[in-house]
């Protein structure tokens, strides 16, 4: 597996987007996995690497991006909109720079609930093959006030704004809150895009009664594997094991 770092120019926003490239050994890409961390994490997460390790024996790579305002990013202010151009960013560069490969997706958390924000605006379903979310933050506004404003939401209200996460804090403002309000997933979610749904039924911060709530309501096009016992991060012995060999699986079966 070849791994290779590299930056390329958002379209919309005039400002560089940090890849990392997991690519399989002397093959001809013709399928790439599009990763998408959760919020506060990044490019780098083992998640993305394990799945990288586990998906190139088939010939597929996986290109791993970090959102605005994580990682690399150059940016200080998270929004939505940044973030859904910084998807489509690399939807481009992949269809530029490997012309024949299909796109798909794995997004854990916060990027999951932008991968399906991504999917509802889809024009054309067979622009995107393959989609795998992890512990998704599907009611994301809640997730947020309740969950991420580890100092409540009067003092984020009062003050506008709330530095949140771990090794590099994110700048959320009430623009982002706002956003989060508008963009609800069970108010406008319409894709009929499948989707393969992996929840443990003891996640903390994205409650698994939402992911069960979400296929149920998409009945027709979303399908959800319960992972008994697990968190929002996997971290009991064999769980993200189990994660990864779901996931590879469904993206390399026909």
């Amino acid at each position: 597996m070849k791994v290779e770092k590299c930056s390329i120019m958002s379209n919309k926003e005039n400002e560089e987007v940090f890849l990392i490239k997991y690519l399989p050994d002397n093959v001809n890409v013709e399928e790439v996995i599009i990763a998408i961390h959760g919020f506060g994490s990044t490019k780098l997460s083992d998640t993305i690497t394990m799945l990288a390790e586990s998906v190139n024996k088939k010939g597929f790579a996986v290109i791993a991006l970090d959102l605005p305002a994580h990682g690399e990013s150059k940016t200080e202010v998270l929004t939505i909109d940044k973030a859904i151009n910084y998807l489509l960013d690399v939807e481009y560069y992949i269809k530029q720079e490997y012309k024949e490969a299909h796109i798909s997706y794995f997004a854990s958390s916060f990027g999951a609930y932008l991968t399906l924000l991504r999917l509802n605006k889809l024009e054309n379903e067979k622009d995107i093959d393959k989609v795998v979310l992890r512990c998704s933050a599907i009611d994301m506004k809640n997730i947020f006030k309740n969950n991420l404003l580890d100092e409540g939401y009067e003092k984020f209200e009062r003050l506008g704004f709330a530095d949140l996460g771990f090794a590099r804090k994110v700048h959320c403002t009430k623009e982002f809150y706002n956003e989060l309000v508008k963009n609800d997933i069970f108010k406008i979610y319409k894709s009929s895009h499948k989707i393969l749904l992996i929840h443990g039924t003891e996640d903390e911060c994205a409650p698994y009664e939402d992911a069960v709530r979400f296929e149920d309501e998409n009945e027709d096009y979303v399908e959800l594997k319960t992972i008994v016992g697990a968190g929002h991060r996997f971290l009991n012995p064999g769980e993200i094991e189990k994660v990864i060999d779901i996931a590879s699986k469904y993206y390399i079966e026909k």
